[in-house]
């Protein structure tokens, strides 16, 4: 059997946008679950029922505090809870002591004071991701104005 040559296609991608390249490239800008079509050479069709998911990009933010909010140099960093999605989310955290995390919530114990960052990098199963750093300092007493 030899294969017959693509010489047209028309793809319609679910969100109401279509091509007619024959390998096209698409982006989606909303969430969901979308059908798509291609006709091939106008004769031969094929349709996938949920074949793309689209996933809510994540929203990278967090807070951070010692967790004694007396200078123990102990900081907990809380991720802000992402809005619902059907795919999972991945947090990693980057401090720029060398440490790193990879839950939503963690807390570490710097070994000295200073100033010190933290990155905060938020994807999903599909790679979509967002990223946040913040700048903070750690102190070994508890600054009590007078």
């Amino acid at each position: 059997i030899n294969p017959v040559p693509v010489t047209s296609a028309r793809w319609t991608f679910g969100d109401g946008a279509v091509s007619t390249e024959v390998s096209p490239q698409h982006k989606y800008l909303n969430p969901g679950k979308y059908l798509v079509t291609v006709v091939i050479n106008n004769a031969d069709s094929i349709a996938k029922y949920n074949f793309i998911q689209v996933g809510k990009t994540p929203k990278a933010d967090f807070n951070f505090q010692d967790t004694l909010e007396i200078g123990s140099r102990n900081i907990a960093f809380n991720a802000v809870k992402q809005s619902e999605s059907p795919l999972p989310y991945y947090y990693a955290w980057k401090l720029s002591d060398g440490s790193t995390g990879n839950t939503a919530n963690f807390v570490h114990q710097f070994d000295t004071t200073g100033n010190y960052t933290a990155k905060l990098i938020i994807s999903d199963a599909l790679g979509c991701a967002d990223t946040v750093t913040k700048a903070f300092s750690v102190k070994d007493v508890l600054d009590i104005p007078n």
